[in-house]
């Protein structure tokens, strides 16, 4: 019988499309070292991976990528107080402060928590940073609004140094849960922490260091009264009255009249 026809030619195979650099990445047409990587259904070899750079050391990560630029202080950051006797108005104010940190300098303790409210502009955040440079210690500064949990107030408490200042601005923004893990950091400096969840939960009592809360609000009235009442010292800051604002002008560097001084007091504060 005669021979069987031979077979038709069979029809090479279509090219791969291409996908980038990790198209082809079947093990028939990978040509690489040994010992891939599987990662799923795909197989990578290291000559697929993206390259990198190696990492020396943690510093690395912990260098900040915007650095301050080396700029002369401003007139506006001039013009703050440094010191308590710069302040302008708040006399009273000043006194009773000056005598409890005077008090405190002589008992070798922290100073009490100070709570500070009213209007804005009047100088609370001003007084802040001035008691640190009194007691000649650090000074942190949060916002009520920011501390949205406990663990965002972790931090401030546990990186507080013997006698330093932790001020907190609009401290009638905190939530209650913040408020309550508070209350034994102000009155006992120590913190609860706990690990876990159900019975198998644990309690860790954290000592902290003593310190001093300064807390400024512009609406006393939203604060709780258990917080109210943990601060030892509580002041309410006036409006300045119209003469003072002439005492600013040796700081402003300019020439003016003591009645162009009371026209722009009556015009920076309601009557």
């Amino acid at each position: 019988p005669p021979a069987p026809p031979p077979p038709p030619p069979r029809a090479p195979p279509a090219p791969p499309r291409a996908r980038g650099p990790r198209a082809n990445l079947s093990p028939r047409n990978r040509t690489g070292p040994a010992n891939p990587l599987i990662e799923g259904a795909l197989v990578f070899s290291p000559a697929d991976r993206l390259p990198c750079e190696p990492v020396n050391s943690m510093n690395q990560f912990r260098e900040p990528t915007i650095q301050a630029a080396d700029e002369p202080i401003g007139e506006d950051r001039a013009l703050r107080p440094q010191r308590m006797n710069e302040m302008i108005g708040q006399r009273a104010v000043h006194e009773r402060l000056s005598i409890a940190i005077d008090a405190a300098r002589k008992r070798g303790e922290s100073l009490g928590h100070i709570l500070l409210d009213g209007p804005p502009g009047l100088g609370k955040t001003t007084f802040a940073t001035c008691i640190p440079n009194e007691l000649g210690t650090t000074l942190q500064i949060a916002s009520g609004a920011a501390l949205a949990a406990p663990k965002d107030l972790l931090p401030y408490l546990t990186n507080a140094s013997e006698g330093s200042v932790l001020f907190i601005d609009e401290i009638h923004r905190l939530p209650i849960a913040v408020e309550e893990f508070l209350y034994p950091a102000m009155e006992d400096f120590r913190i609860d922490i706990t690990l876990g969840d159900g019975v198998s939960a644990r309690t860790i009592n954290m000592p902290l260091r003593p310190f001093t809360l300064v807390g400024a609000t512009t609406r006393a009235g939203l604060l709780s009264a258990p917080l109210r009442d943990r601060f030892v010292i509580r002041e309410h800051l006036v409006l300045l009255r119209a003469g003072r604002v002439g005492r600013h002008r040796p700081a402003v560097g300019c020439e003016a009249r003591h009645a162009d001084g009371r026209c722009l007091g009556r015009r920076d504060r309601p009557p």
